[in-house]
């Protein structure tokens, strides 16, 4: 069942579930994790880690902001389009989407992804 409807927060408690299961529950777990994370990817931006604040709804529109790696040689200017797998989507202004993993951001665009991520008790 959470292959079919689980998202973001089901796929953080499915891997952890899965370290310290047995082998049996953890080929279900992994399984789950397998389709969850097909149908997020395939997810317009509409996918349950979608930002959920003020800033990025529909009625002010999400936010562009610059975006730094780790070492600040490289930039780009987009908005955050989700969290899946990792990583970080970015939508760039010509509408292209690039997935960046989180621990190649700068520490402040990893607080920023934080902030921006559902919480588990929502």
């Amino acid at each position: 069942m959470l292959g079919e409807i689980g998202g973001e927060d089901s796929l953080r408690a499915l891997r952890q579930f899965a370290q310290s299961a047995g082998r049996l529950e953890q080929m279900v777990a992994e399984k789950a994790i397998a389709a969850i994370e097909a149908r997020l990817a395939q997810a317009p931006s509409a996918s349950p880690s979608a930002p959920k604040t003020p800033a990025a709804t529909e009625a002010t529109g999400p936010k562009t902001r610059t975006w730094r790696d780790s070492s600040g040689r490289f930039e780009i200017e987009a908005t955050f389009a989700g969290f899946s797998a990792g990583k970080v989507v970015l939508q760039k202004k010509d509408g292209k989407r690039i997935a960046v993993p989180l621990e190649r951001l700068s520490k402040e665009d990893q607080a920023y992804v934080e902030q921006q991520r559902p919480s588990p008790f929502e």
